[in-house]
């Protein structure tokens, strides 16, 4: 019931805003395939009324996403986000102290989950680092980057360990770039370098490099019973490889056959297969994680060339979040789900204006600045 009033709240800001929103949907097609896909098939899915009413779900979320790019340029999203992500910190703290049974071995505040709380950690020091470069509250900033960094470590999230520093590789050399052309080549001799060394020792020592990541970060080969799920979801796969089961069918199948297996199978109350990719490959065969992986490309794509051409450090966030959002695929489900989340962020972040964009630079230039639509065209990306 708070879902379908939040969603109408959301058509009503909308409607008087409906040509800047249709503007917004015929620049991001790809983004609003998904829903429309989602719906479709519920020609085949084994359940379809739950594929049409999860699907519009999905649309409702994605239209969450333009509404708040209609109203906020890309800066403003990232500072509504970092405010929203830093009170989940404190809450997470708050909660700890009046339940401490939430930090007993491994921190996940009021979430369900530890990898929940990481997840959010991790997309909030991201976030906090590139306001920070641009220049906004730096002792939020850096407030928001310590509280973070103790929070993930707390979590012991191994998903979220891996995906900062490698969302995070960007930045090193954007800001070496910055300084010096020869400190930038420095960087990129120096990482090139380590990374020679570290294969090196790895390959040296007769380890074996999965194993080798793997510890590192406190996992172990199963990854925390995953791939035995992942087995499931691929007999689930290839057991429909051409249209799948249709969007969340295999969840909501009246039968339960399929989620009954995964019950049994990991002993846990499962609704998806930690895998975003392997997730719509079951709902929609080879389409899906074909249009998942097209859609990271086509959103990396275009990001990165509005930073290119803006050069601002905010620019940066859309490409630190696609990154870490797609790391994240392959061991989580943080996109292509109705109502997260993660999914507003990354349509927000790909479709978001930049305030002083090319277009409104140029419009500034004649005399007559001129409201500038959000978000790149991501069908020409």
């Amino acid at each position: 019931m708070c879902w379908l009033i939040a969603d109408a709240v959301v058509v009503v800001l909308l409607w008087p805003l409906r040509n800047q929103f249709l503007r917004l949907l015929q620049q991001n097609k790809i983004i609003v395939s998904w829903p429309i896909l989602a719906c479709v098939s519920a020609l085949w899915s084994l359940a379809p009324f739950a594929s049409v009413y999860q699907g519009l779900q999905l649309f409702m979320t994605v239209m969450i996403a333009l509404l708040l790019c209609i109203y906020a340029d890309l800066e403003h999203c990232a500072r509504l986000v970092l405010y929203s992500l830093l009170a989940t910190a404190f809450l997470t703290i708050v909660l700890v102290v009046v339940d401490p049974s939430m930090a007993v071995g491994e921190w996940h505040g009021g979430f369900p989950h530890k990898n929940n709380l990481g997840e959010a950690m991790a997309l909030m020091i991201v976030t906090a680092l590139c306001l920070l470069m641009q220049g906004w509250r730096p002792r939020i900033c850096l407030i928001s980057i310590v509280l973070g960094l103790v929070l993930l470590f707390l979590t012991r999230s191994g998903t979220s360990w891996v995906a900062v520093p490698v969302s995070l590789v960007p930045v090193v050399f954007v800001a070496a770039f910055w300084l010096d052309r020869r400190i930038f080549l420095i960087v990129l001799g120096l990482a090139t370098l380590a990374s020679a060394m570290v294969l090196f020792a790895v390959f040296g020592a007769d380890v074996d490099p999965a194993d080798f990541v793997l510890s590192s970060v406190g996992k172990d080969s199963t990854l925390t019973g995953r791939t035995v799920l992942w087995e499931v979801g691929l007999d689930a796969f290839w057991s429909r490889p051409i249209l799948g089961f249709g969007y969340k069918g295999y969840w909501a199948d009246p039968s339960g056959t399929g989620r009954q297996l995964v019950f049994l199978v990991t002993d846990q109350g499962l609704w998806f297969f930690h895998n975003s990719f392997l997730e719509l490959a079951v709902a929609f065969g080879f389409i899906g994680p074909i249009l998942l992986a097209l859609t990271l490309v086509i959103g990396m794509g275009g990001a990165f060339g509005r930073f290119l051409a803006t050069r601002e450090a905010i620019g940066l966030w859309p490409i630190l979040l696609t990154l870490q959002l797609t790391l994240y695929c392959f061991s989580e489900n943080p996109l292509f789900q109705n109502h997260s989340y993660t999914q507003v962020l990354f349509v927000a972040a790909i479709a978001a204006r930049l305030k002083s964009g090319l277009a409104v630079a140029r419009h500034s230039r004649l005399g007559r600045a001129q409201p500038v639509m959000p978000g790149p065209n991501l069908g020409q990306a």
